[in-house]
């Protein structure tokens, strides 16, 4: 019986130390929607205000190739969290969102959990989603 005591626990300290391990995963963004097949789809992955301002760099970014109007972007490393996405299609590989004359974006673009159509000026609060799995996907579509 003892034995079986002793089993258990290292089991148990086994599992508890492996769910410790497991506080980051992988992040699949599908991004959707593109212009055309010109150009790149550029995401950024964002764990701040600062960043979501534009005042700091992103936590993470990643820059793909658009294929039939959509890119897909795998990030890894990401610890347990509240993250937004900043994305635009950079149809013309400039690396920037393009404005027009007024100041309008030019190229299409997206923001994670706002629908940019309602809502013209989202918050970082606004845009958080909750990455709390080994293995974790979003869509995006392109505004």
């Amino acid at each position: 019986m003892k034995k079986w005591n002793i089993l258990f626990l290292m089991s148990l300290l086994s599992f508890s130390l492996s769910a410790k391990e497991t506080q980051s995963g992988q992040l699949h963004i599908a991004v959707n929607s593109a212009s055309n097949n010109k150009g790149y789809i550029e995401i950024h992955l964002l764990k701040n205000t600062k960043q979501f301002d534009d005042t700091e760099p992103p936590f993470k970014s990643c820059r793909v190739r658009v294929n039939q109007l959509k890119a897909r972007c795998n990030l890894s490393d990401i610890p347990y969290g509240e993250y937004a996405i900043f994305t635009f299609h950079d149809e013309n590989s400039d690396k920037k969102l393009n404005l027009n004359f007024m100041g309008v974006p030019s190229e299409k673009l997206a923001i994670s959990a706002v629908d940019l159509g309602s809502n013209e000026n989202p918050t970082f609060k606004q845009s958080l989603f909750l990455v709390n799995q080994p293995d974790s996907l979003i869509f995006i579509n392109l505004q």
